[in-house]
C-alpha cells in the first residue's frame, strides 16, 4: 500500500492525498471528537492520525500481522508516538500484531526547522 496523507485541511491538495475523512458519518464524528493531546487539544488533523483511521477503515480487515513503514518530514511528536502506540494496542486487543518502521529526522521538529534544511541545500 502506498498512501499519502498529510496534517492540516483535507481540501489541501485532494488528488494527491488520502482523504481520510471522506464522509460525516457517525463513526467519522465520533473518532474526530476522540483525537486530543495529553492537553486535550484536538489531534485530528495530525497526519499520524489520518493515517490510523484510514488504515482502521480499509485495512485492517486484510490480515492478522502488519508491517507499517511511514516516511515522515518531521519527527513524530509525543502525540503522535502516543497514537501509535494505543493503535498497537487496539490492534493486540483484536488478536493482531504490527511492526511500525518510521523514517523521519529528529531535527526536524516543526516548520522553522524543515525551512532551515531546505535553505542550506
Amino acid at each position: 500500500m502506498n498512501e499519502l496523507v498529510h496534517s492540516g485541511k483535507e481540501t489541501l491538495y485532494p488528488k494527491d492525498f488520502v482523504n481520510t475523512y471522506d464522509s460525516s458519518d457517525e463513526l467519522v464524528t465520533m473518532f474526530k471528537k476522540g483525537v486530543v493531546d495529553n492537553k486535550g487539544r484536538p489531534r485530528m488533523s495530525d497526519s499520524e492520525v489520518k493515517y490510523i483511521f484510514n488504515f482502521m477503515m480499509h485495512h485492517l480487515h486484510k490480515s492478522d500481522t502488519f508491517v507499517i513503514e511511514t516516511k515522515n518530514i518531521y519527527y513524530a511528536c509525543n502525540s503522535c508516538q502516543r497514537e501509535f502506540l494505543m493503535f498497537e494496542e487496539f490492534l493486540k486487543a483484536r488478536g493482531k500484531t504490527v511492526k511500525f518502521i518510521i523514517h523521519s529526522d529528529e531535527g526536524i521538529l516543526g516548520g522553522d526547522d524543515f525551512y532551515k534544511l531546505l535553505i542550506k541545500k
